[in-house]
């Protein structure tokens, strides 16, 4: 049939026409073809076969083109889904990665938990001290393929490079996590960390150390939201009821190491913890009203450990908030929403603004050494000029 249509349309026409148009219409097309030719000024035999080609190509009928364009249109709408969109997909945004340290704390596990409470939105790096140790179904529970756990020791500085590397935001959230506000800790623990220099190692050098090593990244984290405690800076009056040694004393010079490595921070100041970090809100907070409040002067009061991870991570859903500010928080935040969060964000100042109401009357902060020393060399005399 094909070797026919060749004899009776002409080679050259007929197969533009079929890879055109299909052989199922090549004849037809064909005869169009050269009935075209025939009207034109010069004999397609006389040509040379390119010529032919060329002229057979521009002679083509509008009607074969349209023919042309609804084959395409029609093999395109046969490749697409039906339920594709009519634009082209834009790439997909990676989550911002947020490296925890101590996942498997109380903190830090509600951290991981609530990170994850939003599919899509944040990419976990869990960093523990033992893959294998105690409470690591805080992390495994809610981890997913696109998460990861990091052995590493905020003790060991040789050890942080990998946990926090790459890393868009960092919670600190380890601590020598024992004292009195943790009445279900182990003794051994306790009895390190108050006689051994436990405070010492995790909460002051030990977050000097993950402040140092994320200073000295090529991409150092946009911002570390550092877990402390109130009452940091009421010594001796607090330090002295403590039955954690100087803890308190700790935790602050912790404070001070992440405040002047010049990286973007924020400190959250919880009041007494409760709860393991689950997601039952204990019975001792719920009579508790929320408060938010700068300079270590609140009154005491007390917060889940729950609701410290969801100011953390309500942290990093405004890339502003909070920015260099510390501040300290009590009470029961289960009614929260967005809105509130944003209206008690807002409300703080960074640390450099901020002045306590004593500090506003003396000029100085005399909680502060760094304050009363400032203030010591403001008065002081001039040194006597050299005759």
């Amino acid at each position: 049939m094909t070797a026919g249509l060749l004899r009776k349309h002409g080679g050259v026409v007929f197969v533009m026409a079929a890879l055109l148009c299909g052989q199922a219409q090549a004849g037809r097309c064909a005869q169009r073809a050269r009935q075209r030719l025939s009207l034109g000024f010069i004999s397609s035999t006389r040509l040379r076969p390119q010529s032919r080609m060329t002229l057979a190509s521009k002679a083509l009928s509008n009607d074969v083109q349209n023919q042309m364009r609804d084959l395409q249109k029609r093999k395109k709408a046969r490749d697409v889904p039906s339920d594709a969109p009519e634009t082209e997909k834009e790439e997909d945004v990676v989550p911002p990665l947020v490296a925890v340290l101590g996942a498997t704390g109380g903190v830090g596990g509600a951290c991981v938990r609530e990170l994850k409470s939003v599919p899509g939105a944040f990419r976990v790096r869990a960093v523990v001290r033992n893959k294998f140790g105690n409470n690591m179904n805080r992390v495994t529970d809610y981890l997913t393929p696109a998460d990861s756990i990091v052995e590493a020791d905020v003790t060991k500085p040789v050890t942080l490079k990998e946990a926090l590397s790459g890393a868009d935001y960092v919670i600190c959230a380890a601590a020598a996590g024992v004292s009195e506000l943790q009445p279900q800790a182990n003794p051994v623990e306790v009895a390190d960390s108050i006689l051994f220099g436990g405070f010492e190692k995790v909460d002051n050098r030990g977050v000097a150390n993950v402040a140092a090593v994320a200073a000295g990244l090529d991409i150092p984290p946009k911002r570390i939201i550092l877990v402390s405690s109130l009452g940091v800076t009421r010594f001796p009056v607090v330090q002295l009821a403590s039955l954690a040694g100087d803890v308190l004393a700790q935790k602050r010079k912790g404070e001070m190491a992440l405040i002047t490595s010049g990286l973007p921070y924020t400190i959250v100041r919880p009041g007494r913890l409760q709860g393991d970090g689950g997601p039952e809100q204990p019975e001792s907070v719920k009579q508790e009203k929320l408060r938010l409040g700068q300079g270590d002067i609140m009154s005491p009061g007390r917060i889940s450990r729950m609701d410290v991870a969801k100011a953390c991570v309500e942290i990093l859903k405004r890339p502003s908030a909070a920015t260099d500010s510390t501040f300290e928080i009590v009470g029961d935040a289960s009614d929260m929403t967005s809105d509130k969060w944003d209206e008690v964000f807002a409300s703080l100042k960074t640390d450099s603004e901020y002045k306590s109401p004593i500090e506003e009357v003396l000029g100085f902060d005399p909680f502060e050494p760094s304050s009363v020393l400032k203030r010591i060399v403001e008065i002081l005399p001039p040194p006597p000029s050299s005759p």
